[in-house]
Parts: structure tokens; sequence; C-alpha cells
């Protein structure tokens, strides 16, 4: 794969080289928060809001159902 290639591919993924490159997967809150940034990556401030939104909706219910 040319570097060209690359590049287009992460672009169109919205993700870094980096993340795409690494060969393990962190589970600490760092790759977490990382791997959220890089799904909003380019989305404008409403569409933000709304992941951040149903996000919190999410661990609402997870919340309810471990009562």
């Amino acid at each position: 794969m040319s570097l060209e290639t690359l590049v287009k591919l992460v672009n169109q993924l919205g993700i870094t080289v980096d993340f795409l490159l690494q060969d393990s997967v962190k589970l600490d809150d760092e790759h977490f928060i990382d791997h959220m940034r890089q799904l909003v990556m380019g989305r404008n401030i409403k569409e933000k809001q709304m992941v951040l939104d149903m996000a919190k909706l999410l661990l609402s219910h997870l919340d309810d159902i471990k009562s």
C-alpha cells in the first residue's frame, strides 16, 4: 500500500495513521477517549452534542440495569 493510499484510507475512516497501525488495543481510559475523539472528528457541534447526549442516555440505562 502506498503512503497516498494510506492517507486516503485514514481520511475516509476519520482516524489517524497511528490509530490504524497500533498493534494492540489499549484497554485504558485514554484509548476510549481517543476513540471517541476519532469518531466525532469532523462533525459539527450539534452532531457532537447529539453523540454526547446519546452516550449519557445509554449510560443511564446501563446504571438502571445494574440497580
